[in-house]
């Protein structure tokens, strides 16, 4: 039977922060050494993420920022993998913390020889951090925000694909050193970031599932996993469609992007529609109304411009926008 594994795009989405700090897997690396010195256990309370993220990592976390991961990162916990507790394991924190790693930059298929470590570049410059409270330096971020389209999906597919082998040492505990096995309930901790499929429409419930060989030798060589992971990673359409959205009564696949609207009053009356992901992209002096049950919404790169939700029940994240008001009713 055929396997597939896709990204959860919804992680970087609404997970990825745009600070003064530039974040590369070295940096990543030795902020998950700190935390675990201070913090042994496997888990991580908020007061002790507090504590260790703003006096003893490096780079240290402003209050208002570690406050802020620590809130975004749970939701993500919670809506994803079903978790709904208050700690964090420290292989949680590790996966996401790779993910501030992303920048657009991947797009180029030389990323792969050329280089180790990539700025988070997805904002461009004077504005202010998603999820952040403040604004970062004008140098820290000099890129224009990624839409939905091919640049996203190529970039996305091109980071996953590299940094799987980080992933895996992340969720193996073995920090600086590549560990000598995989164990299938430890690759299932990157559930978080990606899913699997006998299609892409029919998910299985464990990530492990996706490779037959795992599971049944109980675990496996690192490289082993690193290569299936890299052979069956695809762009998930039906999931993530890619294309610019029309004013249609129900959105395919539970995705809604409406991308390029201009000087236009837009409206979304759904017939007992739920969106899982709502993506509003590069819209100018427009107004959306969409009454529908929004779990992730996206604002991207938008001005002058008015949003009206009934109702999101996970995230809203808004970056790269101008004079943009957001109501949400619920």
């Amino acid at each position: 039977m055929s396997r597939v594994i896709w990204i959860r795009s919804e992680v970087f989405d609404h997970g990825v922060f745009n600070t003064s700090i530039r974040w590369t897997v070295p940096t990543v690396f030795n902020f998950l050494a700190i935390l675990r010195q201070h913090v042994p256990s496997q888990t991580v309370t908020s007061e002790q993420w507090l504590q260790v993220a703003t006096t003893h990592a490096k780079p240290a976390l402003s209050e208002d920022d570690a406050k802020a991961y620590w809130q975004v990162f749970t939701v993500l916990q919670q809506s994803v993998v079903g978790d709904t507790g208050n700690a964090l394991d420290h292989r949680t924190i590790g996966i996401l913390l790779i993910c501030q790693v992303f920048s657009p930059k991947w797009a180029k298929a030389d990323q792969f020889s050329k280089s180790t470590e990539i700025w988070n570049e997805r904002a461009v410059s004077g504005t202010s951090p998603r999820h952040s409270p403040r604004g970062s330096p004008k140098g820290s971020v000099n890129q224009q925000a990624l839409g939905r389209g091919n640049d996203f999906t190529t970039a996305l597919l091109s980071f996953a694909k590299y940094h799987i082998g980080y992933w895996l040492q992340i969720v193996s505990n073995s920090l600086f050193a590549e560990p000598t096995e995989i164990r299938a309930e430890d690759f299932d901790v990157l559930g978080l970031v990606f899913c699997a499929g006998t299609t892409k429409t029919q998910p299985l419930f464990k990530l492990s599932e996706a490779l037959p060989d795992l599971v049944s030798a109980a675990s496996l060589p690192p490289v082993e996993v690193r290569k299936a992971v890299q052979k069956l990673l695809v762009w998930n359409d039906d999931f993530y469609a890619r294309d610019g959205a029309q004013p249609v009564q129900e959105p395919s696949a539970k995705t809604l992007n409406i991308m390029g609207v201009n000087k236009a009053t837009w409206f979304h009356r759904p017939h007992n529609a739920e969106i899982e992901f709502l993506n509003i992209v590069d819209c100018k002096d427009s107004a959306f109304y969409v009454t529908a049950r929004v779990r992730f919404c996206l604002i991207s790169g938008c001005d002058g411009t008015n949003v009206i939700l009934g109702g999101v029940s996970t995230l809203c994240t808004a970056f790269n926008c101008e004079k943009v008001s957001i109501h949400v009713a619920a």
